[in-house]
């Protein structure tokens, strides 16, 4: 922000905003008690419904990644449904290739980390029951996979599960079995507030294409073979075997993680938009998670919201200071109250005013920017001290007001605009710099000097001719006025 717009780094910023998930960061941490809590179904339900949570709510969020997006994908892949037929179609056009890539008779030269990742029917050792969630025993041994496919020294094939889909794509259905199951995806979606793609989405877990039926962190105990929920734990358990090696960033502890980690990438760099979604989420976790877990905001966005949380409460504790100690000086200087109120308005007045200009114009206030309310007191101070002095000296000599003030304006008036022209127009001119932190320093300081002056110059005269304060008047008068 402290570049302009036009410049290459913002523009990059923003395309990366508009058309990819963003460029900001807010992690949220969530915390159990000892190790292995986050394997807790409970907890992983409980994150899983947050981050959806989140991104309907918030659509300042471009995406939400966490081990969750892992378990999910890898659920997923598990239960991708794959046929002996499918894998014999699949045999039969490999071996008709003569010069495929990557292929050869020996199962130690077939490249399987290319594809592993991607389908289903590479976890299982055999084309039995490969449809695991058929057969409990399949998921007893399905963490290890790879040993029993070499110690058998069978070839692993890549079987695409689209075949089978085709195949079911020939077969004939009724138009009712059509309409219904557009109709329960239609629901399932959202109904009127549905998309095309959220529908297309539906439709695929109804058929349980590529295994979307299972995109899900396993909780429903009747999906899966086990008989309680708290079961379910064993198979997230050997889920983490499997992605060990790639889940150091989003958990402490790749097989017994105490903590996981919810990273948050957002299209808006604004402090209030992460207050908002902090907010949602710590009033989402009271309220869902199970007792004895917490959550945590982290990352470069929360660290600028607290910066600039603190720069606020700072900016607010040093302007009612500084206002309070010029307050006490002009009263102290003049032995009146009174004459610290009128010392203090223009410089609450100026406060403002460059307050207003800020947030009209779209300048915020950060480290640097605050800086210029402190410049604001300092300046006005001095102008104002100046007028009240001269206006008191030339009030001894006469009780025309009128004059008084035309006195006070040749004498003290004519050096506070020559100082706010000469030292505003300095500032000015870092209008001309190229770094948009130093044009607004130049813009809100030159402001802050003619605003500063010119009520000096109006406001002080205007509140002294019609209160007529006491404090301005010589010491005889004051006398005459206690004895009478």
């Amino acid at each position: 922000e402290y570049f302009p717009k036009t410049a290459k780094l913002n523009q990059d910023i923003d395309y990366v905003d508009k058309e990819f998930a963003g460029s900001y960061t807010l992690n949220l941490l969530v915390r159990g008690q000892e190790k292995g809590d986050i394997c807790n179904v409970e907890i992983l339900k409980a994150v899983d419904d947050m981050e959806s949570y989140l991104k309907a709510e918030n659509p300042e969020i471009g995406k939400i990644v966490s081990f969750i997006t892992m378990l999910k994908r890898i659920n997923a892949v598990w239960h991708v449904p794959v046929t002996d037929e499918s894998i014999k179609e699949a045999s039969d056009a490999l071996s008709e290739v003569d010069d495929f890539e990557g292929y050869d008779e020996s199962a130690e030269d077939w490249n399987t980390d290319d594809w592993s990742s991607d389908w289903g029917s590479d976890f299982s050792d055999s084309s039995e029951g490969s449809y695991v969630a058929e057969g409990a025993s399949d998921w007893d041994s399905f963490g290890d996979f790879e040993d029993s496919s070499q110690e058998s020294g069978e070839e692993v094939l890549w079987v695409d599960p689209n075949i089978v889909y085709a195949d079911k794509l020939q077969e004939k259905i009724t138009m009712k079995e059509v309409l219904d199951t557009l109709h329960t995806a239609y629901i399932n979606a959202g109904g009127s507030v549905a998309s095309i793609n959220s529908i297309v989405a539906q439709v695929e877990r109804i058929f349980n294409y590529n295994g979307y039926a299972f995109y899900e962190v396993p909780y429903d105990v009747t999906k899966y073979p086990v008989a309680t929920r708290e079961e379910l734990r064993g198979v997230v358990e050997n889920y983490l075997t499997l992605l060990s090696g790639s889940l150091d960033q989003f958990l402490d502890d790749e097989m017994n993680p105490k903590e996981m980690k919810v990273q948050v990438q957002l299209r808006s760099h604004s402090s209030q938009i992460t207050e908002k979604i902090n907010k949602s989420a710590k009033e989402f976790a009271e309220e869902n998670f199970p007792e004895g877990y917490t959550l945590i905001p982290t990352g470069t966005a929360e660290m600028e919201r607290k910066m600039t949380e603190l720069i606020l409460d700072s900016q607010i504790t040093s302007l009612a200071i500084s206002i309070g100690a010029v307050f006490v000086i002009i009263a102290f200087s003049f032995h009146s109250v009174i004459a610290g109120i009128i010392g203090a308005i223009p410089l609450v007045l100026t406060i403002f005013l460059n307050y207003m200009v800020m947030g009209f114009a779209g300048i915020k206030l950060d480290l640097i920017t605050s800086i210029i309310a402190s410049v604001a007191v300092g300046v006005g101070i001095d102008y104002t001290i100046h007028f009240l002095t001269t206006y008191k000296e030339e009030r001894a000599l006469t009780d025309n007001l009128e004059e008084v003030t035309k006195l006070t304006f040749r004498k003290s008036g004519s050096g506070i605009i020559t100082n706010a022209i000469a030292v505003g127009f300095g500032f000015l001119v870092l209008c001309l710099s190229k770094f948009t932190v130093l044009k607004y320093i130049g813009l809100l300081v030159g402001m802050v000097m003619f605003t500063s002056a010119t009520l000096s110059l109006t406001i002080v005269p205007g509140i002294l001719n019609a209160l007529k304060p006491k404090f301005m008047l010589p010491a005889s008068e004051r006398k005459a006025k206690k004895k009478k």
